[in-house]
């Protein structure tokens, strides 16, 4: 009985989710689609106005990266995200209601950070795709567009952090709490958005251990609404 339960209840925090997002979980796409043309226009005007040479020059000798704002749509994607899910979730303190379902309440939780962690990876496989076809038009090496793109790999790294901290922020009704889980993500998303050159990131697997510590403060969150300190 109980694992009836916790599928029909995942079924229905996914169907939940899908009310929440469909009309606005769209936005950062599109501004990843105006990036990627952005990012197209600039080494088309580079190849237009000084020839693919220069190009060439800037990119392997200077490591300009044109594609930099790439970062602020993961970063922004997931502030977006977390609070088309959670501000719905968390007014009214109705957090309160997964303690009063016939299932763990980490069953639901953890189904709306499913939900939010797959569309940040979809978010970031666009961008992913999108460039890799800018770059393969322009007929980079594979060398350099392996660089190029690894190089976007913390930024995607910092959406995530950046979805879980709001998601925290949303969650707690204190304010230090909330100045806390602030703190922290800024800091994080910082560290994970210095941009030195292509793939400058040579620990990125350490980087990623920590920033998956962040899926688990919602259930800080939640002990917090069941003891009544959020």
């Amino acid at each position: 009985m109980q694992q009836i339960d916790t599928k029909t209840m995942f079924s229905a925090v996914l169907l939940k989710e899908w009310i929440k997002l469909r009309l606005l979980v769209w936005v950062p796409f599109l501004v990843l689609i105006a990036v990627l043309i952005d990012v197209y226009m600039r080494y088309k005007g580079v190849v237009a106005s000084h020839g693919a040479a220069a190009l060439w020059l800037d990119l392997i000798y200077k490591q300009s990266i044109h594609f930099v704002k790439l970062k602020w749509v993961f970063i922004g994607g997931g502030i977006w995200f977390a609070c088309l899910q959670f501000l719905p979730e968390c007014s009214n303190k109705r957090l309160r209601l997964l303690f009063h379902i016939p299932v763990a309440h980490q069953i639901p939780m953890y189904a709306m950070l499913f939900v939010g962690v797959s569309i940040m990876a979809l978010l970031f496989l666009g961008a992913y795709v999108g460039l890799y076809g800018v770059f393969s038009f322009f007929y980079f090496p594979q060398e350099l567009s392996s660089v190029m793109l690894q190089t976007t790999l913390p930024w995607a790294l910092a959406g995530l952090v950046a979805y879980c901290a709001s998601g925290a922020v949303i969650a707690q009704s204190g304010v230090y709490r909330k100045l806390a889980f602030v703190f922290l993500g800024y800091v994080h998303v910082g560290i994970l958005t210095q941009t030195n050159g292509f793939d400058a990131f040579n620990d990125l697997g350490l980087y990623a251990l920590s920033t998956l510590a962040w899926l688990f403060v919602f259930e800080a969150a939640a002990l917090g609404v069941k003891e009544g300190r959020a």
